[in-house]
């Protein structure tokens, strides 16, 4: 007879901070290196009535490293109470990862986890 853990060789998510209190959208990642770089895993909720404007908003996950350029890693299309799970990769490895961005598509930075 065997036992299994709940929670067990699941990803632990840790909720990313808003730059400013009318941002639309509450995020938590999940960080895991692979033999390439980090896989980046991505929940996201977006919130009702934060702000006027289109229906949807286009938002970019960026990678920015202790050095070098930014690595965006993924772009989606998303607009009130919507909720979303993605994975995406990047080349840059975990240990060299300063911090990762929740961008608007016109490269605003709404949300940052370090």
């Amino acid at each position: 007879m065997g036992i299994r853990a709940a929670g067990v060789g699941q990803p632990s998510y840790e909720s990313m901070n808003e730059v400013a209190a009318t941002v639309p959208v509450t995020a938590s990642l999940a960080l895991s290196a692979d033999a390439e770089g980090t896989v980046v895993k991505m929940r996201c909720a977006y919130k009702e009535g934060v702000s006027a404007g289109p229906a949807k908003w286009t938002y970019k996950l960026v990678v920015v490293p202790k050095s070098g350029e930014p690595d965006e890693i993924d772009t989606w299309t998303a607009g009130e109470g919507d909720e979303l799970e993605l994975t995406a990769h990047s080349h840059v490895p975990r240990t060299d990862i300063a911090r990762i961005e929740i961008r608007k598509g016109d490269g605003t930075t709404l949300l940052v986890s370090t």
